[in-house]
């Protein structure tokens, strides 16, 4: 992915981690990786239940290079 990614908390009781890049976008965690988006949108789309985008091997944050 070529994030660095650092806990945020968990989701569903431990089914799914939530991290955090070096750029404020949330991520989601289990044997796949979705994005909630960056902050503070991302936040929102918790909040509100919105699915997170799963990511495949060539994404990039919209804005945020790599």
């Amino acid at each position: 992915m070529g994030r660095h990614l650092y806990p945020l908390g968990e989701l569903d009781h431990g089914r799914f981690f939530l991290g955090i890049d070096e750029v404020g976008v949330i991520y989601l965690v289990e044997t796949w990786v979705a994005s909630f988006g960056p902050m503070p949108h991302a936040m929102e789309n918790l909040v509100l239940g919105v699915a997170p985008r799963r990511i495949d091997g060539g994404y990039e944050p919209a804005g945020q290079p790599s």
